[in-house]
């Protein structure tokens, strides 16, 4: 009884996998389907229907309270060099990017089918699966580890793409707001027990 169930869960697990890949089939499972859920779903594209076009570019601007914000600056470019040719931690970054992109997409109706574009900020629940997601923390950890400015009480980052033809880029998704602390929080380690010396 036990490898039956096995056996059925694999092959519906093999089922989802195939019909998520299908481009007019996928998108339909992936409004359906609630977000953790589709980190359990491998994407394989071995051909890209539709290679990429564009550059993106991960961008941050620094908060001062209540003197407004700095320019956005850039912190990686996927134009600076193909993947075959950088590290795993530009790989990481491009990986967040594309994954953060998907996420953003389905939490805010896939492409706004809603009524919302996936540049609106996301509201409530879907915020908080979003920013916690492991993509968004990532790219907030590359951010808040570029230089900022000693007034800096605040970080904010965009994703943008940008076309070689088109003059001006497309926001691609807009985080929210975060706190930047200008010092870590000291770490306390707790001492050892010590040994008691003693006679026997």
């Amino acid at each position: 009884m036990g490898q039956v169930v096995v056996v059925a869960v694999l092959v519906a697990w093999l089922v989802v996998t195939v019909l998520f890949a299908l481009p007019r089939v996928g998108d339909p499972i992936g409004q359906r389907l609630p977000a953790w859920c589709l980190s359990l779903i491998p994407s394989w594209s071995f051909f890209a229907p539709n290679p990429p076009r564009d550059d993106r570019v991960l961008l941050y601007r620094d908060v001062f309270g209540g003197q407004g914000a700095g320019p956005f600056r850039e912190v990686w470019s996927s134009a600076a060099g193909s993947d075959l040719f950088k590290g795993r931690t530009e790989k990481a970054v491009t990986d967040s990017i594309g994954e953060l992109l998907v996420r953003s997409r389905v939490s805010a109706g896939q492409d706004g089918q809603d009524g919302r574009k996936p540049t609106d900020p996301l509201q409530g629940m879907q915020a908080a699966q979003v920013m916690v997601s492991t993509p968004y923390v990532q790219l907030l950890n590359r951010v808040a580890a570029a230089p900022h400015d000693p007034r800096t009480q605040a970080v904010q980052f965009v994703i943008v793409a940008t076309d070689h033809g088109e003059e001006s880029p497309k926001v691609l998704f807009i985080s929210a707001t975060h706190r930047l602390d200008a010092e870590p929080p000291a770490r306390t380690v707790p001492e050892p027990p010590r040994a008691r010396v003693g006679t026997c």
